[in-house]
């Protein structure tokens, strides 16, 4: 760092103007050029945010995405300028040193966050700090990103030395501090208001596809506009407790105008369900197979969508006429685990504490079965190792560091191991225990956005697809293609038999961008949307009662399974099964602070925030409900610690790695074993 040192006056002063003025103005530039420097930088990252949040597509959006970004660097700088008032007040090694590193703390920040936000779209999450160690990086970095970090930490240190020597320059020029230090203090008091009371949103729109479309960008604007800088000293600070308990709730009592209106909404039944028996639909079935396909909305599928070229979705769209299926299954909850949280504990909202009964360990408790869950990201990312083991308890979780130990996969997406890689893992396991009663989850990767994984090369398309090109179709091509092949390898290895059930599902519906807004029609549009739900059995009439047109979501799915096999629905569970007749059906979902309900009579949502306003009977209920549903089981779980899911050795075989390759054809036909193909 350069040293501040007294610098004898030269030159000659422009007439009219004293040599201390020129000296001061000089010292004032030098010294909110750092400021000015960093406004940039950090200016130019939220403009990248708001490109890869497709803000960047109409001029009111960039025109909204411009304001945000302002909004967000004023924010910035607040945690910033105290220092170089400090600076200004007293030009000493010691202040210098402060106002030095408050900007290169910043330019870290930003750097960070924006890798952060390009692998998730969203800022730093707590769950960063959490299990940040080597594995998580390793498993993330690819060598290409890899030499992005060290260009990146590069250009950051080469920003730290232009900053240390304009600081150290307009320290020597001795400026007005006290002018300097007013100044900052008043831009500070006069913005700090101004800054917390503005917010970018889009302009009022009158068509309904344009407000659905505004309430997805004004949620996007202010991710753009959110404090870089002071999010990640607060993440930090959640991060400390994030795996405690959440504070016990007592349950309420409705009044009985909130009890009329739950039960005319028929979810008062949800508060304590009472176990269902059944004698078992196919209680021969002793393995099970979940594929939750990532971000593929029913609207993707050309059996439900005709502007989805019938090319791209060929298998699923043959799953869907050929066996029992929901045509009306929403989304609970998103992103991924929130939704695997209603899926497997048929909750809306994550009790991140654990020790509640799941789909897993309901069936392991019960009959036996034995849980695998596979997916191809790494391990660490999300904290998942921990999260989902305690959450889901499954048996054994296989993610990327373990597929990379047992394959030589060509084909990987910026996220990890592809689809294949993932299913051929499952045929692995489902082989390995032939004769045993297991259930298996395989969670892929290839739809996440941004950027899709199109494991076909072009030339190898559909001619329709080649035409198109539409990035969104041949990635749907090749996801189809992926489970076609699955399903011929249980074929092959005759594992599709009257002992096998499998389940195909998505985890969520797919962020608003320009190709899903381009693709699914405007009355599909909604944040927590249709998502597939097909079971495929060799006798698909033991499941012909299935409702298919009735309301249904995600929560409904644990209790559907365990109806199949026959077991009591446990208390705690929200959804019920969707066999059999029920005139109050019903959708229910959660997003952030948004209650979506859907049902034949009735489609609303609602604000669920309890630091929001209650201006009405039912959204005083529906908080209510909200509340009492988080404090039911609360007692049990204090009795009972959190169980841990069992590590068994792995199976390696002859431990030999076994190479994957590229797929030769797409013309393979997959049929059902007794439809004659």
């Amino acid at each position: 760092m350069v040293p501040i040192r007294e610098e004898a006056d030269s030159g000659t002063p422009a007439p009219g103007v004293s040599r201390p003025c020129l000296r001061r103005a000089s010292a004032c530039a030098l010294l909110f050029a750092p400021a000015l420097l960093l406004a940039t930088l950090d200016f130019l990252c939220r403009l990248h945010l708001a490109s890869l949040l497709e803000l960047d597509h109409d001029p009111a959006a960039r025109a909204a995405a411009l304001h945000a970004a302002v909004l967000g660097v004023a924010k910035d700088l607040f945690f910033v300028l105290p220092a170089y008032a400090v600076f200004a007040l007293a030009p000493r090694p010691a202040t210098l040193r402060l106002a030095h590193a408050a900007f290169a703390i910043a330019a870290a920040i930003l750097a960070v966050d924006v890798v952060y936000f390009y692998i998730t779209l969203e800022h730093v999450e707590p769950v960063l700090f959490v299990n940040l160690n080597r594995h998580a990086i390793r498993g993330t970095l690819t060598p290409q990103s890899a030499l992005l970090v060290a260009a990146g930490a590069v250009g950051l240190w080469a920003l730290s030395r232009v900053n240390g020597r304009l600081l150290a320059r307009a320290g020597r020029s001795r400026p007005s501090r006290w002018a300097l230090a007013l100044l900052a203090a008043a831009w500070i008091a006069a913005g700090v208001p101004l800054v917390a009371a503005a917010r970018a949103e889009m302009p009022r729109a009158e068509r309904p596809l344009d407000r659905f479309l505004n309430e997805s960008r004004n949620a996007y604007l202010e991710k753009v506009s959110a404090p870089i800088v002071g999010n990640l000293f607060a993440v930090i600070a959640r991060s400390v407790s994030l795996e405690r308990s959440r504070p016990r709730r007592a349950f309420e009592a409705y009044s009985p105008d909130e009890r009329s209106v739950l039960e005319d909404l028929a979810l008062l039944a949800a508060d304590s369900p009472v176990p269902e028996t059944a004698p078992g639909r196919i209680p021969e079935i002793r393995r099970i197979a979940l594929l939750i396909l990532e971000s593929l909305p029913a609207a993707y599928l050309h059996h439900y969508n005709p502007r989805v070229p019938k090319e791209a979705t060929p298998f699923l769209d043959e799953l869907v006429s050929r066996y029992p299926h929901s045509d009306r299954f929403f989304t609970s909850n998103m992103p991924s685990d929130w939704g695997l949280n209603s899926m497997f504990l048929s909750r809306l909202r994550p009790d991140w504490a654990g020790g509640r009964e799941s789909l897993l360990s309901v069936l392991r408790d019960s009959l036996g079965f034995e849980s695998y869950y596979v997916r191809g990201v790494s391990k660490h990312y999300g904290n998942e190792l921990v999260t989902y083991t305690r959450l889901f308890q499954m048996d054994h979780y296989y993610a990327f560091e373990e597929l990379d130990e047992r394959y030589d996969a060509p084909w990987r997406s910026s996220w990890g191991f592809n689809n294949e890689v993932v299913y051929h893992e499952g045929i692995r396991i489902l082989r390995e225990n032939r004769d045993r009663k297991v259930f298996v989850v395989l969670k892929t990767i290839d739809l996440h956005q941004p950027g899709p994984f199109q494991g076909f090369p072009r030339e190898h398309l559909p001619e329709e697809l080649q035409r198109r090109n539409v990035g969104l179709f041949n990635a749907l091509h090749w996801a189809d293609h992926c489970l076609r092949t699955f399903f011929e390898k249980l074929e092959k290895e005759r594992l599709f038999d009257d002992h096998t059930l499998v389940i195909v599902t998505s985890d969520h519906t797919p962020q608003p961008g320009v190709e899903y807004r381009e693709t699914v029609p405007p009355d599909e549009y909604r944040r927590l949307g249709r998502l597939p739900l097909i079971f495929v059995t060799r006798d698909p009439g033991a499941l012909r009662d299935l409702d298919t047109a009735g309301f249904a979501s995600q929560v409904d799915l644990a209790p559907t399974v365990l109806d199949i096999l026959g077991v009591p629905k446990p208390p705690g569970f929200v959804g019920r099964s969707l066999f059999g007749a029920d005139p109050q059906r019903f959708s229910v979902g959660v997003y952030r602070d948004t209650f979506y309900y859907g049902s034949e009579a009735q489609s609303f949502t609602e604000v669920v925030s309890d630091a929001a306003p209650a201006p009405t009977l039912r959204s005083r209920a529906i908080r209510k409900w909200l509340r009492n549903l988080d404090a039911s089981g609360d007692a049990g779980r204090a009795a009972t610690p959190a169980p841990r899911a069992r590590r068994r050795a792995d199976p390696r075989g002859d431990g030999h790695r076994r190479p994957l390759r590229p797929p030769a054809s797409r013309s393979s036909a997959w049929r059902h074993p007794d439809s004659g193909g």
